[in-house]
């Protein structure tokens, strides 16, 4: 009896929880837009002291793991270990995120200039210390 392989797609992931930091910027009184990741970003800023991390996302579709929609300008908060937040709302049909980091979109060059008061984030700990040795 001969076996036959099937390769079915597996079922969509289901959304992830949302971070503690979400329910300490609503404490705060920040309302986070689905639409607008930037002023979320500079909202929780200002209201909690997070730095800023500016870049592009790359989304995965739900509905087809591996097929991913197109980047655009969106901003993420720092949290206090480092580790890149993001609060925004995120549509139903996308599954996963990626952030790329710019300097085009940190200076401006990809989308609104950002507020003047939104502190960068710290480096990754791996650039930090390459930078240390070239130094």
């Amino acid at each position: 009896c001969a076996s036959r392989r099937r390769r079915g797609r597996p079922p969509p992931r289901p959304p992830p929880p949302p971070h503690k930091l979400t329910a300490e910027a609503a404490a705060a009184g920040v309302r986070l837009s689905a639409d607008d990741s930037c002023a979320n970003a500079a909202a929780v800023h200002a209201a909690l002291g997070l730095p800023v991390v500016k870049g592009y996302a790359v989304f995965e579709l739900r509905d087809r793991p591996g097929v991913f929609a197109a980047a655009r300008r969106h901003w993420n908060a720092a949290a206090a270990s480092g580790a890149w937040v993001d609060l925004t709302p995120r549509a139903e049909e996308l599954a996963s995120m990626v952030l790329v980091e710019s300097e085009l979109v940190a200076h401006g060059s990809g989308g609104a200039d950002p507020p003047a008061d939104t502190a960068a984030a710290p480096p990754p700990p791996a650039a930090a210390a390459a930078a240390a040795a070239a130094a």
